[in-house]
């Protein structure tokens, strides 16, 4: 055997060899979603709406500018100075670059944004009813002593009120995001708005609980106005409710004047601002949906919304950080799963929706009390689809250093005890909100107005029926009140990396491989261990081994098989690798409980395969080598089932050429040489833009063929804040589906212009009024009827200039791939080979393909499958 051949093993085990990633997901609950390419984009401004002299650097006196209304309608002087301050409060974070710029204010009465998009940044005062206000004659302003006003005889007109606002809504926001791509006219050109970028934002201020002479009915007393603007001003940065609070379960504190009691936490941290002045706060986020009290050291209670905690100071940072602002920050990224069931041979499943809560030591002592100071939520990054993967989550935002309370300058290194609990409105102390639910967190996935995500997470999704557990090195306790048996975690400087401060083992140590932190491992059924283990390697000639894999199956034409990096096989799991394990589970779990599970026999199978998986399991989770082998294999084995006639000939080709390199000279290896460079050269071009569908397929998959012209195309901004298309076709002629001619055929398509915003939307069709087309649509279950096929769903017809007669453009049919250009002699053979198929017609010398004889080809492909 030559050394060539001996190498053909290698090659081909190279050629099954893969690994996969995981996109890291973050420790607060930011505000954005999922776009129709399946991409994650968070709702924030863009840089340049904060640096506005353009130099990339956010000096004094920059920052995204915005307006505040005054005069009889709006905001009093002292007023306007609160609603500034609440600003401030978000601006004098040291490690963010987020800054505002006042502008001035504006007396005219305008629409908030939610009405009419007009992207300037406003803070309004809604007044709807001037009863009991202290006012003068005609309607004047009576001033008070201080600069202020005490009331006004002028409430706002029904045309400029946002609904919504009641004794029970302190204040609203409306904010405009982008979560495509979208140009919009500004100044008479087009500007283009890349996705995830804020457009516009509208605060509107509740008068009626803000000032004390406008109370009425049963009432939570007085509310902080700069407190109410924190929160708000929260959202406009993009950030979303949270569920951690500090709060105490059993105590609410009635203001006076009060009807009704606020719940109240202690203020047990403390924080030095950018003026140096130390100040006492809580830990409940400003994020957090209540509106709450803190009690201060000298017994007095403020609004909790008022200050920053922590965790709302980690979030803007993640959102809008300096260069060196994420120093004193770092991460804890792990899994909760269930408890795995003895003898049932039940695998145990992710966990999706749980609340991942660190507790904070208050000093260097770590047998004080502990306080939730980050959190964040099991699946909230990870798309819905991805079942295996919804019990990841990533504390991102833990503080390596915090103030002593009461001190002076002096800093300790806190240690997070983690604990994991259901959403299920058990109670503050809990960490489960009352009549919250996980769904109502969900602000990256959840039903609009919760996210921006185009497909929504079934609210149902998420489970509660699991208890609440405190990670413990040496083994888990129940029960989230007993916090203070955890763990403790810490930042060890020295190793740079997270640690026990108990064993002083890190984490990969203490959770090697596939362990969770909460719950057991998936060890039952190895297809899990496959789609799920992150399967590390570290040797570097397995990792050439990979590498050159990669690299000849991508000469080959076989792209995005090593990785779930970039494009459609993203980190996020939406394609590559992750996709085809993912696809394949849920195949195999459909097969056994739609088709084993149905029969005796296939029981029988189903308890015999459980038998061996724990073992199999174990060896995939033991060995790097043979866990990176099976991945590779079920890779291949896709793209052989994709790919098969080129991969086959391939492989051919390169055996006769190794057999034949012993004689390098010889006849055969030159030729088979030869061909083989050919061979990957049309697949090179082949393989340029969209990936290619073949016409049978896309005539098998669509519900709807069918030529007609454009009616009418009509955007409209729909209540959940996207723009979508209506679009009327008369039917001509009609290919497969029930439709009569003449008809009129109507959908809706995501997309469009409707006034100066425009949504761009890859993948999808244009419609405009007399288009004249052939097309192909799919009936959903989920989004009605959509165009199906990509650029290939709507095929324009054209006259042909010579004849006159209607034609399709050959590059949009798909015939040079099927056959078209071939000769008579080829298409003889080819007939002979496979009479049963329709063969497409041939173009003509310029280029075009008649369309009479494309469509009784398309209705041959119809009755062929039927």
């Amino acid at each position: 055997m030559t050394k060539a051949m001996r190498l053909l093993p290698a090659v081909l085990c190279a050629m099954l060899l893969t690994s996969g990633l995981i996109e890291p997901a973050y420790g607060f609950f930011p505000r954005g979603g999922y776009n129709l390419t399946q991409q994650l984009r968070y709702a924030t401004w863009p840089f340049r709406e904060f640096d506005t002299n353009e130099n990339g650097a956010i000096e004094a006196g920059e920052g995204l500018e915005f307006r505040i209304e005054s005069g009889p309608r709006g905001f009093t002087n002292a007023e306007i100075e609160q609603v500034k301050q609440g600003f401030h409060v978000w601006q004098d974070v040291p490690s963010s670059y987020a800054a505002f710029r006042f502008v001035g204010n504006i007396e005219d009465p305008m629409l908030p944004g939610a009405v009419e998009f007009d992207y300037l940044p406003m803070v309004f005062m809604q007044v709807e009813n001037v009863a009991g206000a202290e006012t003068g004659t005609e309607g004047e302003v009576v001033e008070d002593g201080e600069g202020g006003a005490a009331g006004y005889t002028q409430p706002d007109e029904a045309d400029y009120l946002a609904p919504g606002l009641d004794a029970y809504m302190p204040a609203i926001t409306f904010l405009t995001y982008a979560i495509d791509t979208t140009a919009i006219e500004l100044s008479g050109r087009e500007v283009i708005i890349p996705a995830g970028t804020i457009l516009d934002c509208d605060i509107v201020v509740n008068a009626s609980v803000h000032r004390a002479e406008l109370l009425q009915g049963t009432t939570f007393g007085t509310l902080d106005l700069q407190a109410t603007i924190v929160h708000q001003v929260g959202q406009l940065l993009g950030m979303a409710y949270t569920p951690l609070n500090n709060l105490d379960p059993f105590n609410e504190i009635t203001l006076e004047s009060a009807d009704l009691g606020l719940p109240v936490e202690p203020a047990v941290l403390q924080l030095t601002g950018t003026d140096g002045i130390r100040r006492a706060l809580g830990a409940t986020p400003t994020m957090f949906p209540i509106y709450f009290l803190t009690e201060m050291p000298s017994g007095d209670y403020v609004a909790g919304w008022r200050d920053l905690a922590p965790d709302d100071i980690s979030g803007i940072t993640w959102l809008y950080p300096r260069e060196d602002g994420l120093e004193n920050f770092f991460s804890l990224n792990q899994e909760a799963r269930t408890q795995v069931r003895e003898t049932t041979g039940v695998p145990s499943e992710p966990i999706s929706g749980a609340h991942i809560v660190a507790w904070a030591s208050l000093s260097a002592n770590d047998t004080d009390t502990r306080v939730p100071l980050f959190s964040t939520m099991s699946g909230l990054y990870q798309k819905s689809s991805n079942v295996q993967l919804q019990g990841r989550f990533n504390i991102l935002g833990l503080w390596k250093q915090m103030e002593v309370y009461g001190s002076v300058g002096d800093l300790y290194e806190p240690s997070y005890v983690i604990t994991m609990n259901p959403l299920n409105g058990l109670g503050y102390d809990r960490q489960a909100p009352p009549e919250l639910t996980a769904d109502e967190f969900d602000s990256l996935q959840g039903a609009f107005p919760i996210s921006y995500s185009l497909v929504s997470r079934e609210t149902d999704s998420f489970s509660t029926n699991y208890a609440s557990e405190v990670f413990n090195e040496y083994g888990n306790v129940y029960g989230i009140d007993n916090n203070t048996a955890g763990t403790p975690l810490v930042w060890d400087y020295s190793k740079n990396t997270v640690v026990s401060k108990v064993s002083g083992e890190t984490l990969p140590a203490i959770l090697p491989r596939n362990t969770p932190m909460f719950g057991d491992a998936d060890v039952v059924c190895p297809m899990n261990i496959i789609e799920t283990a992150g399967g590390d390697i570290t040797t570097s000639d397995v990792e050439s081994v990979v590498d050159g894999a990669e690299g000849l199956l991508n000469l080959l034409g076989v792209k995005g098989i090593g990785g779930d990096g970039g494009g459609p096989g993203g980190p996020d799991g939406s394609g590559g690798a992750s996709v085809v394990f993912s696809r394949l589970n849920a195949s195999l779990r459909a097969f056994r409980d739609q088709v084993l599970l149905e029969s005796a026999a296939g029981t029988a199978v189903v308890d015999a395969y459980y038998r061996m998986a724990p073992y199999l399991a174990r060896q995939l989770l033991r060995h790097d080598l043979a866990l990176r082998m099976a991945r590779g294999l079920i890779i291949f084995g896709s793209k052989i089932g994709d790919y098969g006639r080129m991969i086959i000939t391939v492989l051919l080709c390169a055996g006769i050429m190794l057999a034949g390199l012993r004689r390098l000279h010889s006849r055969a290896a030159r030729i088979t040489l030869t061909a083989l460079c050919i061979y990957v050269v049309g697949l090179s071009m082949a393989f340029a833009g969209q990936m290619p569908i073949n016409t049978a397929d896309l005539v098998a998959e669509t519900d709807y063929i069918f030529t007609g012209e454009v009616l009418s195309a009509e955007a409209q901004l729909r209540t959940n804040g996207r723009i979508y298309t209506d679009v009327v076709i008369k039917v001509r002629e009609v290919v497969k589906g029930g439709l009569n001619q003449d008809s009129l055929f109507t959908f809706s398509v995501v997309g469009g212009k409707y006034g100066n915003l425009v949504t761009a939307v890859t993948g999808v069709p244009g419609f405009t009024k007399g288009d004249q087309a052939l097309m192909y649509f799919r009936d959903t279950e989920r989004f009605g009827i959509v165009p199906f096929g990509g650029y290939r769903s709507k095929v324009p017809i054209i006259l042909d200039p010579e004849t006159g007669e209607e034609v399709l453009e050959g590059e949009n049919t798909g015939t040079e791939d099927e056959g078209e250009g071939i000769t008579e002699g080829e298409a003889d053979v080819k007939s002979a080979t496979d009479s049963a198929a329709p063969r497409p017609p041939r173009e003509t010398a310029e280029g075009f393909v008649p369309l009479d004889e494309y469509l009784d080809y398309l209705r041959a492909l119809v009755r062929s499958q039927q």
